[in-house]
């Protein structure tokens, strides 16, 4: 999975559910935990319509990277 899958209307839901904007991911300042959250958890509903916000909200660093990390065979 990476964020390059997320289509506008779940940018757009990203954006809602982490209450600021989805560059927001890299600006140094800005807080990420719930941003990243709500990527998460949007990524993960793609293939799991049943996975909550709460649900990603308890993974760790190293889950979240898995989920949101580049996989080059995907953009072949």
């Amino acid at each position: 999975m990476s964020i390059d899958k997320l289509t506008l209307a779940e940018v757009a839901e990203v954006e809602e559910l982490a209450g600021q904007p989805f560059q927001a991911v890299t600006e140094p300042t800005a807080m990420k935990g719930r941003l990243m959250q709500a990527i998460v958890y949007i990524l993960k509903r793609q293939d799991n319509p049943d996975f909550t916000f709460a649900d990603a909200g308890q993974m760790t660093m190293g889950e979240m990277n898995e989920v949101i990390a580049v996989d080059p065979k995907e953009n072949n």
